[in-house]
């Protein structure tokens, strides 16, 4: 969950019971991404339980191994792994170098694809809690953290993304925003703001300022 957090930092899964035998959630939080990563790459018709043979597994408790075979089979069946295998282009863990006023602002967004209409789409993966009446705080980070993400790829590739899309991959809940090109210029407003508010060794982590 992502109850507990201070100033613009806090930590996914933190408060959770978990098994003794579960790998701590942000480990799991890497190997749910990595699957992701595979099947962008590799995009199969269907994922089957052979693919959860995979050694990159065995850190897991059988609780954590049912829930990322749920959850990962369950994202390829959605409209989102339908989305993707029709997608023109898709680039997951795409990373990025963006030059602001005060450095360099180093990140990695999980998916960007094109859709097969042409427009571009964001995604980010979330493996916490999912909560429908969230904190306005959490929210807005969330609306930030995206749009920042959709802020830098048209700055960096000249290609405006249509939606911004947080997708909780516990719950199959998603957050969704849609982007003008007029959007943008308030996004850059955000982002200066926010470089001038936080320290910017916090701001070049990017691991402390956003959920995973």
């Amino acid at each position: 969950g992502e109850k507990g957090y201070e100033g613009s930092a806090f930590e996914e899964g933190a408060d959770e019971v978990q098994d003794e035998d579960a790998a701590p959630r942000k480990e799991f939080g890497v190997i749910f991404h990595k699957c992701m990563e595979w099947l962008v790459k590799e995009r199969p018709a269907r994922v089957g339980s052979a693919f959860f043979m995979n050694p990159l597994f065995l850190a897991l408790s059988e609780r954590q191994r049912e829930e990322i075979e749920r959850t990962v089979t369950g994202f390829w069946k959605s409209s989102f792994g339908t989305a993707i295998q029709k997608s023109r282009r898709a680039y997951p863990e795409l990373p990025f170098i963006y030059k602001t006023s005060r450095g360099l602002l180093k990140g990695q967004i999980d998916l960007v694809y094109q859709d097969s209409t042409g427009d571009w789409v964001i995604l980010d993966y979330k493996t916490g809690e999912w909560n429908a009446s969230m904190p306005a705080g959490h929210y807005e980070h969330y609306r930030l953290q995206i749009g920042l993400y959709a802020l830098i790829f048209f700055k960096l590739y000249g290609q405006a993304p249509k939606k911004g899309i947080l997708y909780f991959s516990k719950a199959g809940e998603r957050l969704e925003f849609s982007y003008s090109p007029a959007d943008f210029d308030g996004l850059e407003m955000e982002l200066n703001r926010l470089l001038f508010k936080e320290p910017f060794d916090t701001i070049k982590k990017g691991d402390s300022l956003w959920p995973k």
